[in-house]
């Protein structure tokens, strides 16, 4: 008896000293999937790595309705577009649909709509179809919210008070895109051996890499992501401060040209 009220102790003072990644405060009483756990079939949680950070429930829920908004929008792409393995989470879409708050975001998406011309990549027009104009700043916000759960993850740090830019392409266009900047020190990063790569999914994959840099009063990080989220990626950079790094065997790359790598923090 007197062990089990030990553990419970034990697991009370812990609990107060875990910090939440989106807020910084002490207290986190749950932990965050990075991605959203909506965005993974169900059935795939023993296949893939769950990756997930301590956060309060209360600032963990504050984004749910705009993670259930990607991951409609995301979803309804994909099965229109009949592209592979979308059938693996189109059932948990359908069943939220049939819920109020559920019907409430598929009618905010329909109204939306507008008719588009389907062009092929050949440039032949082959008729007319429904779209919808999404909401920017949801997707990313959701977006935001993964590039510091990856980070807290990666090296312990809280960045809640950094700038997070956010970027967003097709994720059939990002060849393309990495062919024409394959000089920029973005994809020069991720193309690099230092690169860390995490597969969530059979469609949803999250690449970032992170380099030393002198930044003024000491040293920073800068790590850039690209976020594969079904037919949509997400890119980011961001830049923080070395001392936010609690991880002790945190590592990144302090020339990406030469792939060296040095300790994170001593």
């Amino acid at each position: 008896m007197q062990d089990k009220q030990w553990h419970s102790l034990e697991g009370i003072m812990s609990r107060k000293n875990t910090i939440c990644y989106l807020c910084g405060e002490p207290g986190a009483d749950s932990r965050d999937h990075v991605p959203p756990k909506g965005l993974l079939p169900e059935f795939q949680y023993g296949k893939y790595q769950r990756i997930t950070v301590p956060a309060h429930r209360k600032c963990n829920s504050a984004t749910s309705d705009d993670e259930e908004y990607v991951r409609d929008l995301l979803i309804m792409e994909a099965e229109a577009l009949h592209l592979p393995k979308h059938e693996l989470i189109t059932p948990k879409v359908w069943r939220s649909w049939s819920r109020e708050a559920g019907f409430k975001r598929y009618s905010s998406i329909i109204r939306t709509a507008v008719p588009v011309n389907l062009i092929t990549e050949s440039g032949i027009y082959v008729g007319k179809a429904l779209g919808v104009r999404p909401n920017i700043e949801r997707i990313k916000s959701v977006g935001r919210k993964m590039v510091k759960g990856m980070i807290c993850y990666d090296t312990g740090a809280i960045i809640g008070s950094c700038e997070i830019p956010i970027g967003l392409v097709p994720s059939r266009d990002l060849p393309e895109l990495r062919s024409k900047d394959a000089k920029d020190p973005f994809w020069i990063g991720l193309s690099s051996d230092c690169c860390l790569h995490d597969i969530c999914a059979d469609t949803v994959a999250i690449r970032r890499v992170y380099e030393g840099i002198p930044m003024e009063g000491g040293h920073g990080i800068v790590v850039r992501f690209a976020i594969l989220l079904w037919t949509l990626t997400l890119l980011s950079g961001v830049v923080f401060p070395m001392d936010a790094i609690r991880r002790k065997n945190f590592r990144f790359a302090i020339n990406l040209t030469i792939d060296a790598w040095q300790r994170g923090a001593s």
